[in-house]
């Protein structure tokens, strides 16, 4: 299981009534981390730094666990939304397979070359990604397949088609910021606070 962060009201700290997002690997290290905009010139002070860093636990009952105000984590969220929205030009990206397109025009989603099935190494925050991406296939495959192709909407391999789409990082968490920060929202309207912790 990967990290995750947990946010829920103080008054159902186990999420019973399941209202909170879920926020998993991607949004806990390169959101709460600040891993997407490390070294770069710092948009946040210290104090929120450390509030969007949730601290772990590994067990609710434990006493250190503390309350967060809705108010201020909803701020700093606000923050980085807009940060990710000024900055989605210079910022990583990823480039994968449009699936949705695929499915609505009735195409197979899975990447296979030569009987191997594959994936792309589309996203520039881990890997070499500009105009050209690598296709690479999944271990224990038949063939080993290493290919670079160019970037383009709409792309054909082996008599294939495949739609391909390029997410920037205020494309990717934009959805998921909004939805905490209205359930800050319903936090700040209800007078209550809220925890904010990660696990794995």
């Amino acid at each position: 299981m990967g990290a995750e962060i947990h946010i829920s009201l103080e008054s159902d700290k186990y999420d019973d009534k399941e209202l909170a997002p879920f926020l998993g690997r991607d949004f806990y290290f390169e959101i709460t981390r600040g891993a997407i905009w490390e070294g770069r010139e710092p948009f946040l002070n210290e104090l929120e730094v450390k509030l969007l860093k949730a601290p772990y636990y590994e067990e609710f009952e434990d006493e250190s666990v503390k309350l967060v105000n809705p108010v201020k984590l909803r701020i700093v969220l606000e923050k980085v939304k807009r940060y990710l929205d000024n900055n989605r030009d210079s910022l990583a990206f990823e480039i994968d397979i449009d699936f949705e397109r695929m499915k609505k025009e009735g195409l197979i989603t899975d990447l296979i070359i030569n009987e191997s099935r594959c994936w792309i190494k589309g996203d520039s925050f881990y890997y070499n990604v500009t105009d050209k991406v690598e296709i690479v296939n999944y271990p224990m495959e038949p063939a080993e397949i290493s290919i670079w192709i160019n970037y383009s909407e709409e792309i054909i391999i082996n008599n294939k088609k495949y739609f391909l789409e390029k997410t920037t990082r205020f494309e990717k968490f934009a959805a998921i910021i909004d939805k905490v920060i209205d359930f800050c929202k319903n936090a700040e309207k209800n007078n209550e606070r809220v925890y904010w912790l990660y696990s794995h």
